[in-house]
Formats: structure tokens, C-alpha cells, sequence
């Protein structure tokens, strides 16, 4: 399949078939055949088009403005940005759009170390802040680029997903620790800017251990997203510390 490229600099070009397993497409340039920097990529399973290459394009748009985003979910036009952030390189039409996306999901439930079904927080839904009916989270691959349900690492990265499909640039994703039961905004660069297990941002920080609802701010204070920690972990408070009777000193005055 030949994806003709409609405006941009690479006006006149297109991009074709380097290889294709039956799931994943790898593009490259027609003029540039053995650029391997240059290349794109789409898989089917989970409508995803990224970057394939260490060159050209930087970041993908759905629009015709550079949004510095590094993938996207089922555009019905994709757009391809210089390294310089402004110059558009190419747009073209998706042959893959599907009016009604299906991702495919795993064949069987993740399971963890003790039989657990996982699957459950490889998504997060927000129940308040300004984001809640807009965007969700899912746990995210750095490596494929896509939405995961390994959790065989012990950072699980977040990223922060449109309802409509869209992906959120890196600088919106938290992360979770899972030996140390800490969630951080910090492998992102903007918001959430801190956290709070209740909703009090003046005592908000970078990071929460283990709170039941975990709450994100903006940097002036507004309530930017509420959820539900899925990963949260009741921890019994350590047993009461008893002093017997036989351990203090008698009282031998009688009145």
C-alpha cells in the first residue's frame, strides 16, 4: 500500500510498505527507501501510528498545528512535524481509520505474582477534577508506544488518553512504583503538578504513598484530575503495646 503525502514540505512523496507481519506496518519515504531514520509505523491491533526512526518527522498532529505528540489513535489525518516543532513535513490520509475502533485485548488476563487479575489497572478513570469527563489513563509501554497490561516493571508509567482516542504528550504522565506503593507526577513536566491523598493543595507534594484517592492539582491550585487508586493496599496498624501490672512499682501506702 502506497499512502500518497498530500501538503507539507514532502508534498508530492508518499509513503510505502517496508514490511509488514500481518500487525505491525513499518513505512519509509519514497525517496528515501533505505532511510531507516525516516521511517513510520502503524499497527492494526491497537490503531496506533508513531515514529519509527531516530530522523524526520519529530511529532504527529491530527490537525494541521504541531501539538508534540509522539503517537496517535486512530486520526482520520496524520500530520508530520520538522524537529524545529513548526514545519510541517507531510499530511496524509489514514487508510487504516475505523469509524469504530476496537483495540484488541490481551488474549488472557494478566495475572500477578499471586494469580491476581491485573488487568483492572491498565486504566484508570477519573471520578472529579476538570479532566474527568475528557481524559482517562492508561498504563503505557515506552518501548511499543502503546497502551499495556505487563506490569512486569516495577515504575508503571501512565499516560493520559482522550475518550475521543487521543494520546496526551508525555509531559501529562504519573507513574506508580510498585515496591514502594509511591505514585509521582514526575515523568511528566506539566500537569498534574503535585499530588494529595485529600484534597488539600497548600500540602500537596510530587509524590503519595499508598492513598486510597489520589488527588492532582494544577500549578495554581485547581483541582485537576481525581481517581480511585487501583493499586492501593490496606496496611494493618501495628499491634497495641501492653505494660503489665507486675512491670510498674508496688503502692504500698493504704488511707
Amino acid at each position: 500500500m502506497s499512502i500518497p503525502i498530500i501538503t507539507g514540505q514532502w508534498t508530492g512523496l508518499s509513503y510505502n510498505v517496508h514490511t509488514d507481519d500481518g500487525d505491525v506496518i513499518i513505512y519509509y519515504k519514497s525517496n528515501e527507501p533505505t532511510n531507516t531514520g525516516a521511517f513510520i509505523k502503524y499497527t492494526r491491533s491497537s490503531f496506533i501510528w508513531e515514529d519509527f526512526g531516530s530522523d524526520n518527522p519529530y511529532s504527529f498532529s491530527t490537525t494541521g498545528s504541531t501539538s508534540g505528540e509522539t503517537s496517535l489513535f486512530n486520526p482520520v489525518s496524520v500530520y508530520g512535524f520538522h524537529s524545529d516543532s513548526y514545519s510541517r513535513l507531510f499530511e496524509f490520509s489514514n487508510p487504516h481509520w475505523e469509524s469504530n475502533p476496537q483495540p484488541v485485548p490481551p488474549s488472557e488476563p494478566p495475572t500477578g505474582t499471586e494469580g491476581e487479575d491485573v488487568s483492572a489497572k491498565a486504566e484508570i478513570s477519573p471520578t472529579g477534577g476538570e479532566i474527568h469527563t475528557t481524559y482517562k489513563y492508561l498504563a503505557w509501554d515506552n518501548v511499543t508506544m502503546s497502551p499495556t497490561s505487563d506490569f512486569t516493571n516495577d515504575e508503571v508509567i501512565y499516560r493520559r488518553y482522550g475518550v475521543d482516542g487521543y494520546v496526551s504528550h508525555s509531559r501529562y504522565n504519573i507513574s506508580y512504583t510498585q515496591s514502594t506503593k509511591v505514585w509521582s507526577e514526575a515523568p511528566g513536566d506539566y500537569y498534574p503538578f503535585s499530588l494529595n491523598s485529600v484534597n488539600h493543595y497548600t500540602s500537596s507534594t510530587s509524590t503519595v504513598f499508598n492513598p486510597q484517592t489520589i488527588f492532582g492539582y494544577t500549578d495554581t491550585g485547581g483541582l485537576y484530575v481525581e481517581f480511585s487508586n487501583p493499586w492501593f493496599e490496606y496496611i494493618a496498624p501495628p499491634p497495641p503495646i501492653y505494660v503489665t501490672r507486675s512491670g510498674r512499682r508496688a503502692n504500698h501506702n493504704f488511707w
